[in-house]
């Protein structure tokens, strides 16, 4: 009977470890999730400010309509 008691606490043991990396796999998963969607984040921030001052510059430089 302490035999069985003992295997079935080493399978509860080995299954909460697989549970613990499955876990921390996809808490890595969603850190790298996270930083690349805010990389997308800058870039599109810094793409949309230079359309914003590129369409600034060709108003300015427009000639005006009486």
């Amino acid at each position: 009977m302490g035999k069985a008691f003992k295997s079935f606490f080493s399978v509860l043991e080995q299954l909460f470890g697989a549970l613990q990396h499955a876990v921390s796999a996809l808490a890595y998963l969603c850190r790298w999730a996270e930083e690349t969607a805010g990389s997308f984040y800058d870039e599109s921030r810094t793409e949309r400010l230079n359309r914003q001052k590129a369409a600034e510059q060709n108003l300015l430089s427009a000639p005006e309509q009486a």
